[in-house]
């Protein structure tokens, strides 16, 4: 590892970069790391090409902070037709020791990042070592805007390891990278307002703006999106993806 990414916390340490080639994403720095909840872990940056036309489906993934928090982190992940998925999640780029802070977020603590990863390390993680309760829910977009937004979240991360971006804890976040994201593909359809600033409640307002795939109500399409217990201690799984995906609704599952 070089000396510039030491100074990073774990995980933190590379950020990715895309080189296209027609339909084609060559991506370097995905990072696919195991973790062990007393601290230690397992390292692995490693490349990953994808066929943007075969990309399908784009899940939304909110992980509130506590029960019943009105702040979350929000993350993505794009299905592909051989069943496989890729996780996006913009985050706060904290140096080794620098702990997440809602309030110096807001003053340019932290550089912005996109984080490219397999499930196993960005969902994993947190349900095993945090305890967190990660809800997936499969979005309305279709294979072509699915594409789209896959493209454009690449291409960010691409525009942010070249020229690095202030995180702001209100206006440049993970919820507000994804409107914008969002809002090029519909435009329009995510207002500014409450739903966006209150992270926890972006699940129930993306539901509210028709985003979500669902004719459940909410309360029930957000009892079924809990994946908690079907990823905890599975992160051996080789199945992992569809393994989390196998108690949602039968739309939002693995294809075979």
């Amino acid at each position: 590892m070089d000396k510039s990414s030491q100074r990073w916390d774990v995980g933190h340490e590379k950020t990715p970069t895309v080189v296209f080639d027609g339909d084609t994403a060559n991506i370097s720095e995905l990072r696919d790391f195991r973790y062990e909840c007393n601290g230690g872990h397992e390292a692995n940056w490693r490349q990953r090409t994808v066929n943007l036309a075969e990309t399908t489906s784009v899940d939304f993934i909110v992980v509130p902070f506590s029960k019943d928090s009105s702040l979350a982190h929000t993350m993505v992940s794009f299905g592909f037709a051989n069943g496989s998925h890729l996780a996006i999640s913009v985050e706060a780029r904290r140096r080794k020791g620098q702990p997440y802070s809602i309030w110096k977020g807001q003053f340019g603590a932290f550089p912005l990042m996109y984080v490219i990863a397999d499930e196993r390390d960005c969902i994993g993680h947190r349900v095993d070592c945090y305890d967190y309760d990660v809800h997936l829910y499969r979005s309305a977009a279709t294979p072509e805007e699915s594409r789209t937004f896959l493209t454009a979240m690449l291409r960010r991360a691409n525009a942010l390891t070249e020229s690095p971006e202030k995180y702001n804890t209100l206006f440049n976040n993970c919820l507000t990278n994804l409107r914008s994201h969002v809002n090029s593909i519909w435009p329009r359809r995510i207002p500014w307002g409450w739903g966006v600033l209150f992270t926890g409640h972006a699940d129930h307002l993306a539901y509210n703006l028709g985003i979500l795939n669902s004719n459940d109500s909410f309360r029930s399409l957000h009892d079924q999106a809990n994946i908690s217990p079907l990823a905890k201690g599975n992160g051996h799984r080789d199945d992992y993806s569809c393994w989390i995906r196998s108690g949602l609704p039968p739309e939002a599952q693995c294809l075979h």
